[in-house]
């Protein structure tokens, strides 16, 4: 807790309004391991709420803990607290054990934040960061995604995240530029 009030007061010091938190690994998972992981959270969150941080708990697709987004939006609604919601990654949510259906059983507000991507053809199991790619480049239904987060209420922000050597090798500002058009493009398509 020491550290994560250190970065706590980092976050407000530099006006960071979401701090994301990923689970930790658990193995074996057991039933308790949720009760003392709202527990925890729910202290987390009280103390963000001192620093004016919300949290937003972030589901991993190969994680066996905290894999999926209905296991993120039980975890964030137990705490009881307004001040914790869901990072909402495409390339986990397409790479898990998450479905569609699942988009349909979450209200906007409990999303903080999304994470944009899109991933090259292979198949899911060995599908791995270095695996996203720019969105429209590859074979996630962002369509469908997107218009059902929309549905859902979400009106916040989307932000782009890839760990595609290919792309950071390349001069920064033909990237960003790169990044740019297929967002822009994206957005074009999924104007409400």
């Amino acid at each position: 807790m020491r550290e994560f009030s250190e970065n706590l007061e980092i976050c407000k010091y530099l006006e960071v309004p979401v701090l994301v938190i990923p689970a930790d690994s658990v193995s074996p998972v057991e039933d308790k391991h949720y009760d003392e992981a709202i527990s925890s959270l729910a202290e987390a969150v009280r103390l963000a709420d001192r620093y004016g941080v919300k949290l937003a708990v972030e589901f991993l697709a190969k994680a066996r803990f905290l894999g999926c987004l209905p296991t993120a939006a039980m975890l964030a609604r137990k705490t009881g607290q307004k001040n914790v919601g869901i990072l909402f990654d495409t390339f986990h949510f397409y790479c898990g054990i998450s479905k569609i259906e699942d988009i349909d059983g979450i209200k906007g507000k409990e999303i903080f934040l999304v994470h944009l991507n899109d991933v090259a053809e292979k198949p899911r199991e060995i599908l791995t960061d270095k695996d996203r790619v720019l969105p429209g480049e590859g074979i996630i239904p962002l369509e469908t995604i997107v218009k059902k987060l929309q549905n859902a209420g979400f009106s916040g922000y989307y932000s782009l995240e890839l760990f595609n050597e290919e792309l950071w090798n390349q001069d920064p500002f033909s990237a960003a530029k790169k990044c740019f058009e297929n967002l822009e493009k994206l957005g074009e398509n999924y104007e409400s």
